[in-house]
């Protein structure tokens, strides 16, 4: 492969090597291209002890990681890649034996011996004439071509040599996950958990939960192999949250989704019936809704953003994430809706601008405006992209479209890079001031920022609004989801004349 230059006119180094079992470590000189490549790679981490990025070995994760480096515009192609070789490298975990090549060796070579200038000019090395490769025997190569890696080594590898992704064979990465099952002590399965919940596309929130779960699993059964655990094991974890920590029945549901997740899912062993398995008890709770003149309290106690974004949660129907979440493309004025993107459920809908929050609207966001302005002639002014988008669009996560609604205070600042930057309001804020001003209002209801979901759907059916279009409006898969609300209706107690009043 032929060498390229780095952006200071020098060629950037990049070092990989073995770390532990089913990981990897890359080295290299700090380059905000690289660094953004690194993490675009899903099982990525920075461990400051050892100044390097730690990657974790998936299946497919060698494309991804060469596909991410070679868009940086630092790296290009040059002669195909020895897979095979590098198979060897990242089958470490499997112990997958580097095969034998018959060869005439080849003569010693003094690295004094070769003038840096004759690098490029360092013969190939064809099928006939190779070495023996074995973990401890490590041919030397030049800048031109890709070297072969052993466990432990650390070779020096040029930015020129790495490859792009698509080549004419795939490496097949072995999956660190059946390797696992004979032990959980190491963060391997989990590592493997987490990949799979990320390839299937499940939110951050359910990641992260599902996560907590499988580890209380695996401690509650602690010392215990996972090819010894079974239908029984689940059945004594879930009837100890029942019975022991009394939890809701949601979230023994939730338990029981995680684990079935891990065995059917991760572990590829199918579980059978649960048998007799202590639920718990599912109650049917109503709502808690405020009424007209409670909802202006509480928001006449409220200032500022917060009292818009309030005012938004009940005007048009949004969760709190919803609502924070939103960007100035996902407003329109001229049809005075809202596009909520990738909502619950990873659904998109469409709901109402309030027509008495377009003005407060209109002024907020001019007011946002001036400060990515600002932000932008201080060199920053950058806000996360969902997805991929920061890989296919690199300048777009500046545009002023793509710009939080509302935004945080204070910029947010990357300790390593020192790049800066906004993300939305945090909910506990929000969360915050709602209690507050529901405390200052005097309103004795257990009232939270979601009371305001459940009080405009509510009123929308009092004003005799049809419930399907309620249901849409909150993005229920469901209409039984809806007809909770139905309660506040003239029917059932609300509709029945106490015979005390007719004393």
């Amino acid at each position: 492969m032929n060498s390229r230059e780095g952006r200071g006119g020098a060629a950037v180094v990049l070092s990989i090597a073995g770390f532990q079992d089913g990981q990897l470590s890359l080295r290299f000189p700090f380059d905000w291209a690289i660094v953004q490549a690194m993490k675009s790679v899903p099982g990525n981490s920075w461990w400051s002890d050892a100044d390097a990025w730690i990657l974790t070995i998936r299946p497919g994760i060698v494309d991804l990681l060469l596909e991410a480096l070679y868009d940086t515009g630092l790296f290009h192609a040059g002669d195909p890649l020895d897979l095979d070789a590098a198979a060897a490298l990242f089958s470490q975990s499997e112990s997958v034996p580097i095969p034998q090549v018959e060869a005439t060796p080849i003569p010693q070579v003094e690295p004094a011996s070769i003038p840096q200038d004759e690098a490029a000019s360092t013969p190939q090395v064809g099928p006939a004439s190779s070495p023996q490769v074995g973990p401890a025997s490590i041919p030397q190569v030049e800048a031109a071509s890709i070297p072969q890696v052993g466990p432990g080594s650390i070779p020096q590898v040029e930015a020129a040599s790495i490859p792009e992704a698509a080549s004419s064979r795939q490496v097949e990465v072995p999956s660190i996950r059946r390797a696992s099952t004979s032990g959980h002590g190491s963060d391997g399965l989990l590592a493997s958990f987490r990949y799979a919940l990320e390839v299937r596309h499940y939110s951050p929130r359910t990641m992260a939960a599902y996560s907590q779960w499988v580890g209380r699993f695996l401690a509650f059964h602690g010392g215990a192999e996972l090819t010894s655990l079974g239908e029984r094991e689940i059945n004594h974890f879930l009837t100890q949250l029942a019975v022991g920590d009394k939890v809701s029945s949601s979230t023994q549901n939730q338990a029981l989704a995680a684990i079935l997740f891990l065995f059917r899912t991760v572990l590829g062993r199918p579980i059978g019936e649960l048998g007799d398995v202590v639920r718990a008890k599912k109650p049917l709770r109503l709502p808690v809704v405020l009424t007209r003149e409670e909802v202006r309290l509480v928001l006449a106690n409220m200032r500022g953003d917060k009292w818009l974004v309030a005012k938004l949660l009940y005007g048009s129907g949004l969760r709190l994430m919803e609502c924070l979440g939103l960007r100035i493309q996902d407003l329109d004025f001229e049809a005075m809706q809202i596009l909520i993107r990738n909502g619950k459920g990873a659904k998109d809908r469409v709901t109402m601008v309030p027509a008495t929050l377009v003005s407060p609207l209109r002024d907020h966001i001019m007011r946002v405006k001036v400060t990515h302005d600002h932000d932008l002639a201080e060199g920053w002014g950058e806000v996360p992209l969902p997805g991929a988008l920061g890989r296919k669009y690199p300048s777009a996560s500046i545009e002023w479209q793509w710009q939080w609604i509302f935004p945080q205070e204070r910029r947010w600042k990357n300790g390593e890079t020192g790049k800066e930057g906004r993300y939305h309001m945090d909910e506990a804020l929000m969360q915050r001031a709602v209690h507050e001003a529901v405390l200052k209002a005097g309103v004795h209801k257990r009232a939270s920022c979601h009371t305001f979901r459940h009080s405009f759907a509510t009123h929308l059916l009092e004003s005799g609004y049809d419930i399907r279009t309620v249901q849409e409006l909150l993005g229920h898969s469901d209409v039984k989801t809806t007809m909770i609300y139905t309660h506040v209706l003239n029917r059932g107690p609300s509709g029945v004349r106490s015979p005390a009043d007719g004393l």
